[in-house]
């Protein structure tokens, strides 16, 4: 029994001293606690047993602990392990299995079912409230092994006959075919928890860099998600790296990857990562072609169950959906792998370059010419690359994506690539899609393609570029009528065009025909692509005219299209985000901008810039003035990099950093910038915000009424309303602005009227942004408004909505002794239960798990909520409010 239990460890390891709490994971395994079985499933690295050992520290539930240290075990020594690790359990007794061991002892080769059902028997009568074990490092029952494929059974039979009050949590970096899966799968009664649960998000990560006082910049952390899609292992290191470049950060992460990752996988399991990582991306039939090894799609499924490749679709690969019929999976390789672990040697190889060209021929036969023209390119194949180049237009222009036609045009001579009119034409849109438009004008020029309408239609992105916006109109509007005869994709895009130009001048019915005129086209030729690009414009139309519940739901239904391409779906996803941020939520507009931006940087794409000033106005309206710059900062880098595309931005750009002035009391430097801006009036972009042609009025006049000019403030207010007329929510901005002028200027009457009508305004489409982003005085209307309105009416519970996002009650005027002023969070009630306790910071910090700066963060927050200033008086005050 001795050398049995040598197998085993029955406590979790000691938490590290800077730990991040994944609450978020914490709160799905209490979810998951009324499953029969919980199956955390991922690679080495992915911080599968310190969220466990979190989850027992938490003490939400009894827990026994059994980690497997050995992969040689037996069914007996199995069984003497679990009878060790259920003794932890406080209800069970400390003899439990007593019978079942000497039964063993006396007959280790007897009927292990006899064995167990008895022991489970134990189990049921013992326990009276929900409990669960854990087996940890279950990786080591590796099937290929007799015994450990009959410790499986045991574990499949124990799953079968599992008491009521007793679930289990087992961990493995492999995949375990237990037979229980399927039947558990069927009944609900599992839950599964796999690498991309266990991934940090990018919050996370700036989480844990503030914990251990790192400071990496903003753009910088979605690098790091972008590389490692948030690897807990390879954060840990950049985290903890002295090193302030990335790239020197992630070497510290090979040898792990190495050792920890690679090293438990079969020769195999290793050469198809390998084989992967060649290809971009593969199906088990692609790999059985062109390696002559018989691979099955279990083989993949079992390393994407793991994490260690992704499942992919194939369709993504096509030029059209269509082209690919019923296609089987496909899977590529973890970005931090494909990095880190098998990167491509140069020179290559006379057999890689074979094996590449291979591949492209395969790929092309099978219609998939994006990886075929990748393939031919790694084969260094020009004519071949040229050739599947040629049917990547439809391509191109659906996933706006030109990063790869860029690296691949390189590739040609560009004698190739102009005597070809679809080659030029690609070329020439790509440019156009990364904003180098320079290029894109000699290209088009030097061909003898540029009579021609698609050539003229290029030219009229061209002219906008230039800011020669009416001239690009007008052609566009001529050249329409025969592209949609002849190149419907083509149309498409001019169409896209002209609804972009009236939509900036604020010409929202006739935008609204183009656009619609465009989603019929887009229909037609089945892109949901090209549905989703429109779906933006549709969105962008119905924000400026203030309908935010319409522009929600037609995001939702644009989301859900059967769209392969990222580029798309992001620009929808900063939309989301923006109208997030109107709705006054900003922890998910953060979380959804983030996201997005992580799709858009690779590609450069022309929308990047508003997603930076996105992520600016929600840092400012957190109170976050150093991120608001940092991110306007990024918007200038982004500037640059693009110019001359996306000059229109600087205007928006300094205005946005007019208002952080103006935060900071830099109000003549604000007023006069913000002064040359409306005097000079921009060409408006055909690239921008929703209600982009308000907000510079808008922080005109705030700099206006912070040097006392309310009546300049008026008038500019009221001549920007009556542009809204037409679509009155959308001036609510201005109305709120207007009342603000109106009580300044001591129209305490017409200030309250003002302001009830942008809330009746603002109320039906929870537009809360206008009124959270307002000066502080704006309270000296809410408050009294509110005490006029009628109870129960749904602009009471709007106004006491804003206030409580504003941390305020009805009856904070009066601060009144039964609440505390904010309502504490859950971590804060438990840090001030262990200060009622006794608990010095550094043992609270020990118990929670967290560290001591977080604990003192915590404290302040208690102290400001109570309106206390010390600890003792915190524990008085929280016991007349019983708190404690």
């Amino acid at each position: 029994m001795t050398n049995s239990l040598l197998s085993f460890r029955f406590s979790p390891p000691k938490m590290p001293a800077q730990t991040l709490v994944r609450d978020r994971l914490l709160s799905q395994l209490e979810t998951a606690a009324a499953c029969r079985l919980t199956l955390v499933l991922a690679p080495a690295g992915s911080g599968k047993t310190l969220l466990l050992t979190q989850w027992k520290n938490s003490q939400r539930l009894p827990i026994a602990w059994l980690n497997l240290t050995s992969s040689q075990l037996t069914p007996a020594s199995f069984i003497y392990g679990l009878v060790k690790s259920l003794r932890q359990l406080g209800e069970l007794s400390n003899k439990l299995g007593e019978a079942t061991l000497e039964s063993l002892a006396a007959n280790p080769s007897g009927s292990l079912e006899q064995l167990l059902l008895p022991l489970i028997e134990e189990i049921k009568t013992g326990l009276k409230s929900n409990s669960q074990l854990v087996i940890d490092a279950a990786e080591n029952l590796s099937p290929s092994d007799q015994p450990n494929l009959a410790v499986l059974n045991l574990i499949d039979l124990l799953l079968q006959a599992l008491p009521s009050k007793l679930s289990l949590i087992i961990a493995s970096r492999a995949y375990l075919p237990l037979k229980q899966l399927t039947p558990l799968q069927l009944t609900d009664q599992l839950t599964l928890i796999q690498r991309n649960d266990l991934d940090f998000t990018q919050d996370e990560i700036r989480q844990l860099l503030q914990q251990l006082n790192k400071t990496i910049h903003l753009s910088s952390v979605t690098s790091i998600w972008q590389i490692t899609l948030g690897w807990p292992a390879a954060i840990k290191f950049i985290c903890q790296s002295n090193s302030q470049d990335i790239t020197t950060s992630l070497a510290l992460v090979r040898p792990f990857l190495q050792q920890e990752v690679l090293g438990s996988l079969t020769d195999q399991q290793e050469q198809l990562l390998a084989w992967l990582a060649s290809l971009d991306a593969a199906s088990a039939e692609l790999l059985t072609e062109l390696t002559a090894n018989t691979i099955t799609e279990q083989d993949l499924w079992r390393l994407a169950a793991v994490g260690l490749i992704l499942p992919c679709s194939a369709a993504a690969k096509c030029v059209k959906s269509t082209d690919f019929i019923n296609p089987e999976p496909w899977f590529r390789l973890h970005p931090l792998l494909a990095k880190m672990v098998f990167q491509k040697t140069s020179p290559a190889s006379t057999e890689t370059l074979l094996f590449h060209k291979r591949a492209a021929q395969a790929l092309a036969i099978r219609g998939l010419f994006f990886p075929a023209a990748q393939q031919a390119f790694l084969a260094k194949e020009t004519d071949l690359l040229a050739t599947y180049m040629q049917k990547l237009a439809s391509h191109l222009l659906r996933s706006l994506d030109p990063s790869q036609f860029l690296i691949w045009r390189n590739a040609l001579d560009i004698k190739v690539i102009t005597s070809s009119e679809a080659l030029t034409f690609i070329s020439c849109w790509a440019l156009l899609f990364a904003n180098q438009t320079q290029a894109a004008s000699n290209l088009l020029h030097a061909s003898e393609f540029s009579s021609l309408a698609e050539a003229r239609l290029i030219n009229c992105f061209l002219l906008v570029s230039e800011q020669k916006n009416d001239q690009a109109i007008q052609e566009a509007l001529t050249l329409y009528p025969e592209l949609r005869e002849n190149k419907p994709e083509i149309a498409i895009h001019a169409l896209h065009l002209i609804t972009s130009w009236h939509t900036s001048r604020n010409h929202l019915r006739a935008a609204r025909g183009f656009n619609r005129e465009a989603q019929m086209l887009a229909q037609q030729i089945k892109s949901p692509e090209l549905q989703q690009l429109l779906a933006y414009d549709q969105i962008t139309l119905e924000v400026n005219k203030g309908h935010l519940k319409l522009a929600e739901h037609l995001l939702n239904e644009a989301l859900q299209l059967p769209s392969n391409q990222p580029l798309p779906r992001a620009r929808l996803m900063l939309l989301q985000g923006y109208l997030y941020w109107l709705q006054g939520k900003a922890a998910l507009a953060t979380q959804l901008l983030e996201e997005a931006l992580a799709f858009l940087q690779p590609s450069g794409d022309k929308h990047l810039i508003s997603g930076y000033l996105i992520l600016s106005l929600v840092a400012r309206s957190n109170h976050n003035l150093t991120s608001a710059f940092d991110w306007l900062e990024e918007a200038e880098k982004a500037l640059h990099l693009q110019y001359p595309a996306s000059v229109s931005w600087q205007p928006m750009i300094t205005a946005f950093k007019a208002s952080l002035w103006l935060d900071q009391g830099k109000l003549d430097l604000a007023l006069t910038w913000l002064q040359q801006l409306v005097d000079k009036e921009p060409e408006p972009a055909l690239v921008q915000l929703p209600l982009q042609n308000q907000l510079l009025y808008l922080l005109y006049s705030r700099a206006l009424m912070s040097h006392r000019h309310y009546d300049q403030a008026l008038i500019l207010l009221n001549e920007q309303l009556n542009l809204t007329s037409s679509y009155p929510t959308a001036g609510v901005f201005l109305l709120v602005h207007q009342a603000l002028a109106l009580k300044h200027s001591r129209q305490t009457k017409e200030a309250l009227a003002t302001l009830r009508k942008a809330l009746q305004l603002a109320e039906p489409e929870n537009f809360c942004m206008p009124f959270l982003n307002a000066d502080k005085s704006l309270l000296e209307l809410l408050l009294p408004l509110k005490e006029q309105l009628a109870k129960g009416s749904s602009s009471l519970k709007f106004v006491q909505h804003l206030l409580g996002q504003l941390n305020l009650s009805s009856n904070v005027a009066s601060k009144d002794p039964t609440r505390p002023l904010e309502e504490l969070s859950v971590r804060e009630e438990q840090v001030l239960i262990l200060v009622a306790e006794g608990l010095a910071n550094k043992e609270i910090a020990q118990r929670l798990f967290i560290s001591l700066h977080t604990v003192k963060t915590h404290i302040r927050h208690i102290l400001r909520k109570l309106d206390v200033s010390s600890r003792t008086q915190a524990l008085t005050r929280a016991r007349e409010l019983r708190l404690l």
